[in-house]
This record gives structure tokens, sequence and C-alpha cells, in this order.
């Protein structure tokens, strides 16, 4: 028969495995968006090569800005990878193994913090987490669609909320200020459950709108440069028919 020992121990590395398996498919995989950013991450680094960066994408007769449909901020990420030797392709997927190992420590935390203090009803939040990280969504949004901006917008979301509830602003505007630069969709779904971590533990009602006003104030206009320009030009960006 099994100890409770055993089954603790059980968990936790069932959740390590769980998590190395799919980073490791992560980095060997190619998915349906991975083609345009590896493309896109290769004319921004030959540009910058040449001497004279553009942001601008000639395909056939349009010029497209680069950050038509996805942030520039994940090729800011890829960029400097494919600079020292990186395949655009591994570069990406690299990006993407280091965003599910953040979303999987950060979600493992947030379970745990969820739980009750006793070690008992802890440890449960190994089974919690490999519950989350094995569900469609989370698998194929990496693997399938290699939609990587998404992706990497999502997994910030439990660290966000691990430094909203430890009562951090700076970091909480800074942590949401930079999900917004990497995907203003994503951040608009994830924000009611950020805006419950901000409201709920506080006591004082007041105290905590006002903390919220501000977070989220500072993170608007911190990545300001980066949605601003997206916002201005949203009536050319048409989905698949922009790229």
């Amino acid at each position: 028969a099994l100890t409770v020992a055993a089954v603790k121990t059980r968990a936790k590395y069932m959740y390590l495995v769980i998590s190395v398996f799919i980073a490791v498919i992560i980095f060997f995989s190619a998915g349906h968006d991975t083609a345009t950013h590896a493309f896109r991450s290769i004319i921004l680094d030959e540009s910058i090569e040449s001497g004279a960066p553009n942001l601008m994408i000639k395909f056939n007769e349009a010029s497209l800005p680069i950050f038509y449909y996805y942030s520039t901020v994940i090729y800011t990420l890829t960029v400097p990878l494919i600079h020292f030797g990186i395949s655009a392709v591994h570069a990406i997927n690299l990006i993407g193994v280091v965003s599910f190992s953040l979303m999987a420590i950060g979600f493992l935390r947030v379970a745990q913090r969820a739980t009750l203090v006793t070690s008992d009803n802890r440890d449960s939040a190994f089974l919690v987490g490999a519950a989350f990280l094995s569900v469609n969504y989370v698998y194929l949004n990496y693997i399938g669609r290699g939609a990587i901006s998404e992706a990497l917008s999502f997994s910030i979301v439990p660290v966000a909320v691990l430094a909203i509830l430890n009562r951090n602003c700076i970091l909480s505007a800074l942590l949401i200020s930079f999900q917004i630069m990497v995907h203003p969709v994503i951040f608009i779904q994830s924000f009611v459950s950020e805006v419950a971590m901000l409201l709920i533990p506080d006591k004082a009602l007041v105290r905590g709108i006002f903390t919220t006003l501000l977070i989220y104030l500072m993170a608007v206009a911190i990545s300001a440069p980066f949605w601003l320009a997206q916002f201005i030009h949203k009536g050319a960006i048409r989905g698949v028919e922009g790229l």
C-alpha cells in the first residue's frame, strides 16, 4: 500500500515530469504561427545587421509594420538569440520553453497559496498544477498553434497574481505592463482575474480600489509605446489577411 509520504513524493515528481516533458516538446515543435514569427525575426535581424533597422516588412507590393497582428516585443527577445547563432525557430521555441517554465512555477506557487497552510493540503497543489498544464489550451497554445506571444502573455498571469497578493505595487505594475506589451488582447482576458486578486484580499475596499487604479494606470502608461501604435493602426490589422 502507498504511504502518504509516497503519494506526496509521486505528486511532486509527476508535476516535474509533466513540466519537463511538455517543455522538451515545445523546444522541438513547429506550430501554426512559428513560420511567421521566424520570418519576422529574420527580417528584423537582417535589417539590424545591415545598419538600417526597419520595422517594416515588405510583402509583394505592400509594406506592413512588424507590430501588425503580433507585438514587437517577442522579436526583441528572439533577435538577440538569432544574432548569436541560434536558428530562428529554435529561438522562438526557447522563448516558449522559458515562458512555459515561468507559468509552471508561477501557477504552482499560486495553487499553493490558494490551499491551506498545512503541508497535507499544500501538496495537493502539485495535482492541481499537473491538471492545469495538461489541458488542451495550454498544450496547443505552445505546440499546435505556436502562438508564442499569446502564451508568453498568459504565462505572466500567475507571476503577476503572486506580486499582487504580496502587495508589491511596483512589481505588479511592471509585470502587467509587460503583459500588455506582449499581447494587449490577452491582457484584457486576464484583467478580471488580476483585478479580483487586487480587491478580494484587501479588507479596506477603498484602499483596494485605489491600489488597483494606481497599478493599472502605471502599467498602461509604461506600455503605451507598444499598445498605442497597435491601437492607432487597428483598422489595418485584419487578422490573417493582415499578415
